[in-house]
Formats: C-alpha cells, structure tokens, sequence
C-alpha cells in the first residue's frame, strides 16, 4: 500500500479536466461570431407589459432573434419604440407587421412578426442600417379592449 500519495500529478489532472468542461460549455453556449443580425425598429401604440429586453422575437412561430431597447419616444406621446434583432436571412417584407404575443401564462410577451404577402419586396438592408417594421394590435389586446 502506498502511503505517500502524488497530490501535485493529482492535481494538476483536475484541473486539466475543469477546464477542458469549461471549454466545452463556453463553446456550445456562445453564439457563432459569423451569424449577422438585422436590427428594426417597431413602434407600439398600445402596452407593451410583459415585454422586456431580451425576449424573444418570433417570426410565423419560429425565434429568429431577441429584443435589444425598449425605450419611450420623445417626440410621440404614448408611442413606445422597440429595437429587435433578428438574424440576417429572415424574409421580412415590406408589409410585414409586427404585433405582441403572450409567452404562456407567465404574463411575458414575444414580438411576432407576419410573414407578410409574397408579392410584397423583401426589406434590404445595408450594412449598420436598422429598419423599420409597422405594428398592428395583437389578437389578446384587441379583445381586452372591447
């Protein structure tokens, strides 16, 4: 039996393997580098509760990107402007609307963004552009507002 145990090969093999598992979770968990995003601006005249930065932003069902700012206009009253992005690619069009969708029961919102119709132009955007997407009322606060 050996008494005298080798603590420093030990050790160093430890943490050898935490920071090869560290390096695996950063890797999965980070975002490719090369994936371009496109940012738009939708401006809400109706509450925006339960939508906060980070949320989602649903494209006919599907997340394609998050909210960036949520900020309250200064030269429109009662108009609250979101900045969204959206990753390069999405076919949004130049009638695509942009309305708020509950995420569940918990009282969080979406953007959900319409595919628009297929004889409408894609938006193209150039490089640092941000684009703007008009807003429609959402089907749960149309019928709240009755």
């Amino acid at each position: 039996m050996e008494t005298r145990a080798n603590f420093i090969l030990v050790g160093f093999f430890s943490l050898i393997i935490m920071a090869g598992v560290l390096l695996v979770i950063l890797i999965l968990s980070k975002t490719p580098a090369n994936q371009r995003s496109e940012e738009y601006v939708v401006s809400f005249t109706q509450s925006v509760s339960g939508l906060s930065i980070g949320n989602p932003v649903l494209f006919n069902g599907i997340q394609v990107g998050q909210v960036k700012d949520i900020r309250i206009s200064r030269t429109e009253p009662g108009t609250v402007r979101v900045r969204i992005s959206v990753r390069a690619g999405t076919p949004v069009r130049e009638n695509s609307t942009a309305s708020l969708e509950m995420l569940g029961l918990t009282g969080a919102s979406s953007v959900a963004i319409s595919g628009g119709t297929a004889d409408s132009p894609l938006v193209v955007l150039d490089e640092g552009e941000t684009g703007s997407i008009e807003s429609a009322a959402s089907p749960l606060t149309s019928v709240m507002q009755e």
